[in-house]
């Protein structure tokens, strides 16, 4: 699990909050703009990065692009898609 430390913004490393004091780097994540975004998108989005960590690199790919397609076909990526276009923030 993932906890926030507000003294470096909500800033993570996987799922190690950062010390007090520590630099937050670009490898970072801020939990609170993860949040905003959609939960399903969020789900697939860490099922795919974690599972490219090994094996063949080709095989990786194409069973990432099943996540692209799945991603791609819910409701919350057409919602983004129209925020965009319409230059507001989505609503998931």
């Amino acid at each position: 699990s993932v906890s926030r430390v507000s003294d470096v913004g909500g800033a993570f490393i996987g799922s190690e909050a950062l010390e007090d004091g520590a630099d937050a780097s670009p490898g970072c994540f801020d939990g609170a703009k993860i949040a905003s975004k959609s939960p399903a998108m969020v789900k697939i989005a860490k099922e795919a990065l974690t599972g490219v960590e090994d094996g063949n690199l080709e095989d990786k790919y194409r069973w990432e692009q099943g996540f692209t397609y799945e991603a791609y076909t819910l409701g919350d990526s057409q919602e983004a898609r129209d925020a965009f276009v319409e230059k507001r923030d989505a609503k998931f």
